[in-house]
C-alpha cells in the first residue's frame, strides 16, 4: 500500500521556503513516523535533479534518509536504485 504523502509537494513547498537546509529534518522525522518507505526514493532524487544549486548539506537529512532505506531493505537492488539519479543528470 502506498503511502498518502504527497512527497514532492513537500519537497517544494520545503524548497521555497526560507532557510531550506534546516527544514529536511523535521520532514524526514515526519515521513519515518508515517512509514514513508520506497515510494519516496524516487521524487526525492527528481526533486535533487530539478534544484542542483539547493544546499542539501553534507551529505543532508535527505540523502541520510535515502541510505537509511537503502541500509533497511538489505537488498542486492536497493542501493543502486538510490544512486541511480547520479547516473541519470549531470552536475557540472
Amino acid at each position: 500500500m502506498a503511502n498518502p504523502i504527497d512527497i514532492s509537494g513537500v519537497l517544494t513547498r520545503l524548497a521555497a521556503a526560507p532557510g531550506f537546509p534546516d527544514h529536511p529534518a523535521a520532514t524526514v522525522d515526519q515521513w519515518m513516523r508515517a512509514g514513508v518507505k520506497e515510494e519516496a526514493i524516487e521524487p526525492i532524487l527528481r526533486f535533487m535533479e530539478r534544484h542542483p544549486d539547493l544546499d542539501f548539506g553534507m551529505p543532508g537529512h535527505l540523502v541520510h534518509f535515502l541510505e537509511g532505506l537503502a541500509d533497511e531493505a538489505n537488498s542486492p537492488g536497493s542501493r543502486p536504485r538510490c544512486c541511480a539519479g547520479r547516473r541519470r543528470t549531470r552536475r557540472g
